[in-house]
């Protein structure tokens, strides 16, 4: 008999998280001979659902929320011995939902439930900082701090532009970071202004970069960005959008396998969208961690 888990966020999708996961039951039942539900009620329920739902357990587990909640999970599941993990599925349910694009799913929270798929499954490389993990970026730099000092309130009502008001405020700053970086014994020191680690390179069908890196290539995916004028600062925007970053000396460019990145102060670094631990970090990638039900 094949079970199925479903952990919510009740915050999810505008505060109606347990509204969602029962509507995407309705839609597992001709596939699962049975369905538990768990809703979160506080940080760290999510890891603790996830981290007891071996494959012996449950075939598949499925989380609705944002990228907080999925890491969550995914932290969750990583603990669990590898042949024993569930396959995931991921419904969105937050502001950006980095994951869910990766996996293709529809960003209209009705139309991911009605059209799942669970016909194609995939493999999936995680990212670990220290005790955390990541499935799409991490950074450090004006962008990243920006998107944290958006409140719960302003995204609710405004969406994605509190990100970019917030952004906008925020890039005039023009700070840089002192930092110490070792990527796989190649040393890297000085100032920076933004420090960026992907491991995908599509959100949904839009690409970040013209590196090609792949959701299960076995590498992090690294961008150095060392201090540069306000000028050339917006000459490396321009370049990445328009996939000309390759060319352009104020970029620095690695895969490895791991890193790690110090400061003599305290600097805030971002996981997925939220707010990680501050420096020092060791960074290292798990090679096809997690199998994902993927909706491209």
């Amino acid at each position: 008999m094949e079970k199925a888990l479903i952990i919510y966020n009740p915050m999810a999708g505008s505060e109606n998280g347990e509204k969602l996961a029962n509507l995407f039951k309705e839609r597992l039942e001709k596939d699962f001979d049975e369905i538990d539900i768990k809703g979160t009620k506080e940080k760290g329920d999510a890891t603790l659902f996830a981290k007891n739902s071996t494959y012996d357990s449950y075939h598949s587990v499925f989380v609705i929320g944002g990228d907080g909640t999925v890491n969550e999970v995914f932290k969750g599941i990583l603990s669990i011995e590898k042949e024993n993990r569930p396959i995931l599925g991921v419904i969105p349910g937050g502001t950006f939902n980095a994951v869910a694009r990766v996996l293709q799913s529809n960003q209209a929270k009705d139309k991911a439930i009605e059209n799942f798929s669970l016909d194609k499954i995939k493999e999936m490389d995680m990212g670990v900082v220290n005790d955390s993990v990541f499935s799409l970026i991490f950074s450090i730099g004006d962008v990243p701090e920006a998107i944290h000092s958006v409140s719960n309130e302003e995204k609710s009502k405004f969406k994605m532009l509190a990100y970019a008001k917030n952004i906008i405020e925020k890039i005039a700053d023009d700070s840089v970071y002192d930092l110490d970086i070792d990527i796989d014994g190649e040393e890297f020191s000085g100032l920076f202004h933004h420090v960026i680690i992907l491991l995908s390179d599509k959100l949904e069908n839009f690409e970040l970069t013209e590196y090609k890196m792949a959701m299960d290539d076995g590498f992090l995916h690294i961008f150095l960005m060392p201090e540069a004028s306000l000028t050339e600062k917006v000459g490396l925007l321009s370049d990445m959008a328009f996939k000309k970053s390759s060319d352009n000396e104020n970029l620095i460019y690695r895969k490895a396998k791991s890193l790690k990145i110090s400061s003599k102060k305290p600097v805030e670094t971002d996981i997925d969208g939220d707010k990680g631990e501050n420096l020092p970090v060791s960074i290292k990638v798990e090679e096809k961690a997690l199998k994902v039900y993927y909706q491209g």
